[in-house]
């Protein structure tokens, strides 16, 4: 599967890494990685480990381009001020409408992005951060006993999804500045790159294969801190028991509130209780199934940002105009119906 080898003259010239983070993690704590990661996974099926067979366990210094770079740019928002009130007959909800302007500029240093069109980049992404300080000049005799190859993708080849997750990250720490304003949407932007730099760097991975029932399953292990990532089979009936307990204890909490608050149950209490039941059981379940699957694409690279470059620039807040609603309040029944 990974079509990796070491070939002397590999790493030469224009291959000849700028770095190289060594292994920090043996074969044998990796080899029982797996069982770390399974501890805690509510829905793995519980002969998951004991049938379960490593087809390979594979050290591989994966090449990388590490991007370094400069944002600058200003974002134009639209946003509102909510203000609530009410009399006896209504309620009121005004809101006034503004433009607002945020600019400013951040440095971000080092994102990895793989450059090896073998390896899954979602894997890549996942096995993030390592500790690049780490790194040492490179030198033929740290590959010895892994596998290793230089890069396929060229530097500009892979610079796209390095500067998207740079443009998500500007967005990102721009709209914290507008965090007082409801309803909030960007309705242009402006965001330059500049003094971008790629170095070169061989970083450390395990990468693990097993079979389990028929089915292959791959697994990234960071050669630096031991981090582990992949997906895991789901048992179908453990989801249902793990829903319908959830769903529940939701239910018996939901009707026992009803019933003291009011005083008894209704036709109406008990159905609102059942459906905020299914939604926490819902809830519930998919808590448990995002932690059995923890292979993401980054989207973002706030780890690599500098804090100390972080220069927030204009904030202009601009008042456009202001809607309010009136609704009036629904009529009191008389509790003693009439009587």
């Amino acid at each position: 599967m990974f079509c990796f080898s070491i070939i002397k003259t590999s790493f030469e010239g224009a291959y000849k890494p700028d770095l190289v983070l060594p292994f920090m993690v043996t074969k044998e704590k990796a080899k029982n990685a797996l069982n770390e990661f399974t501890k805690g996974k509510r829905l793995l099926p519980d002969a998951f480990i004991d049938k379960n067979r490593v087809d390979s366990l594979t050290g591989l210094y994966v090449p990388f381009w590490l991007y370094s770079c400069h944002a600058e740019g200003m974002i134009l928002y639209e946003g509102v001020k909510v203000k609530r009130w009410e009399d006896d007959n209504y309620r009121y909800e005004k809101k006034d409408h503004y433009s607002m302007l945020r600019s400013g500029g951040m440095d971000f240093d080092r994102i990895p992005c793989d450059a090896s069109s073998k390896m899954d980049d979602a894997i890549m992404d996942s096995l993030e951060p390592y500790d690049l300080t780490k790194g040492v000049a490179y030198d033929p005799g740290y590959f010895s006993g892994y596998l290793a190859d230089r890069y396929d993708m060229q530097e500009k080849d892979c610079r796209p999804r390095a500067n998207e997750r740079v443009e998500n990250t500007f967005r990102d720490r721009l709209k914290e500045e507008v965090s007082e304003y409801q309803e909030v949407r960007s309705t242009g932007e402006k965001i330059d790159l500049s003094n971008a730099k790629a170095e070169y760097a061989m970083l450390p991975v395990w990468m693990m294969t097993t079979q389990y029932e028929g089915q292959s399953y791959v697994f990234g292990i960071n050669g630096q801190t031991g981090q582990m990532v992949g997906s895991l089979p789901i048992d179908k009936k453990k989801s249902v028991t793990q829903f319908s307990i959830a769903g529940a204890i939701s239910l018996v909490v939901a009707l026992a509130i009803c019933y003291f608050a009011m005083g008894g149950l209704s036709v109406g209490g008990g159905v609102g209780s059942f459906v905020v039941a299914l939604i926490i059981g819902f809830l519930h379940l998919s808590k448990l199934k995002s932690a059995m699957n923890t292979v993401h694409v980054k989207t973002t690279a706030r780890a690599y940002v500098k804090q100390s470059s972080i220069k927030l620039g204009r904030r202009e807040d601009n008042f456009q105009y202001s809607k309010t609603e009136k609704r009036e309040k629904p009529k009191q029944q008389s509790s003693t119906n009439g009587r």
